[in-house]
């Protein structure tokens, strides 16, 4: 650890420390200027400095010339040069692994076009693939866009090439979906690119601490024997479910609240099917839910996992991107059939005898 002392232009002292450790962080400490001893004066009174607070500043040139041969901020942030050709290679494998995907499940046909509709209770899944697409893809961006800041690139940058590079990634999948029995599908690109959009914007603002998506399993029921058809194609998405999160923690901190237990926890909506492959018409479930969940990351945060190392991030993104199962609990209401389930961490039950109904 080296330091160096400047003096400042009150009667206040400046302390500038750096590192060679892997976060690469510049600590700031005023002990009368800026009054950083004392967090109320960041973050209003009553309000204790939050976990994991970084104060990121800019050092006035003034500064830099009060010292002689001190280095310029620029270069105390960062030294690595980003490197071109592995950010090609992030994106090439972006590419790649988006043409395997739309290679993998179906048949091959002429290059053509379909029409899937988005949410309604007659397309081929009820429309959870859109919700997949929109989740998928904002993951997606995330990851990207983390793996270019290991590359050096900077938040900025990585967050555009993250959601230019996953929308782009959705759009290779498109293409190869039209050369298949699945076809291009508009609706399926317009979801991909509000997912990538949605991450470039959340991350950008700072919103990310607040507002999240992830994707989720859990143990569907069985299509009752009286139920079954084979009539449908494709990914039986039954069992899979899709949130959006809203972090307590995040909320607590903009309000300048104390959460207390709170902040580890996610109020969240999710979207889900079942029996839209295997099941009749009349007994298919189109669910919306709203639940309580755990927030992993916030519990990793508390107990001092840095975020900012290589080790680290992957770890927190696996937290932020991916429901365990049985870790949040709710209601869901069947869209199509008016009728509420709950409490339940994720599975509802087929009523056979709807399917007489002819609903």
């Amino acid at each position: 650890m080296a330091s160096t002392s400047i003096a400042g232009a009150d009667s206040g002292s400046y302390r500038i420390f750096w590192d060679d450790s892997a976060e690469e962080t510049i600590s700031f400490v005023s002990d009368r200027a800026l009054g950083l001893g004392d967090p109320a004066t960041l973050f209003g009174s009553g309000v204790s400095e939050p976990a994991g607070f970084r104060l990121d500043l800019r050092f006035p040139r003034a500064a830099s010339a009060a010292a002689p041969g001190f280095l310029e901020p620029s270069s105390l942030v960062s030294a690595r040069k980003p490197s071109l050709a592995l950010g090609v290679l992030v994106a090439l494998g972006a590419f790649g692994g988006s043409a395997r995907n739309s290679w993998k499940g179906g048949r091959f046909s002429n290059f053509h076009f379909t029409n899937e509709g988005f949410f309604g209770r007659d397309t081929y899944t009820g429309g959870v693939d859109k919700a997949s697409h929109f989740v998928d893809y904002n993951v997606a961006a995330r990851a990207i866009t983390m793996a270019y800041e290991e590359l050096g690139y900077s938040e900025p940058r990585s967050q555009f090439l993250g959601a230019t590079v996953g929308f782009l990634a959705g759009l290779v999948t498109e293409i190869g979906d039209a050369t298949t029995s699945y076809g291009f599908s508009y609706e399926d690109l317009v979801m991909d690119a509000f997912g990538s959009a949605t991450a470039l914007g959340l991350a950008a603002t700072g919103w990310d601490d607040t507002i999240g998506f992830r994707l989720g399993r859990f143990d569907p029921d069985r299509t009752p024997a009286c139920c079954y058809t084979v009539a449908n194609y494709g990914r039986d998405y039954s069992g899979e479910i899709y949130t959006g999160d809203l972090k307590l923690v995040g909320v607590a901190r903009r309000l300048r609240l104390r959460p207390g237990p709170a902040r580890y926890l996610l109020l969240s909506m999710n979207y889900s099917t079942n029996g839209y492959r295997y099941a009749v018409r009349a007994i298919r479930q189109r669910l919306l839910g709203i639940e309580i969940g755990v927030n992993f990351a916030a519990i990793a945060e508390r107990l001092g996992l840095p975020q900012k190392t290589w080790w680290g991030r992957p770890i927190y993104f696996f937290l932020e991107s991916f429901r365990l199962p049985y870790t949040g609990i709710g209601f869901r209401f069947d869209l199509n059939h008016r009728k509420w389930y709950g409490p339940t961490t994720g599975r509802t039950r087929f009523d056979p005898s709807e399917a007489s109904g002819g609903r």
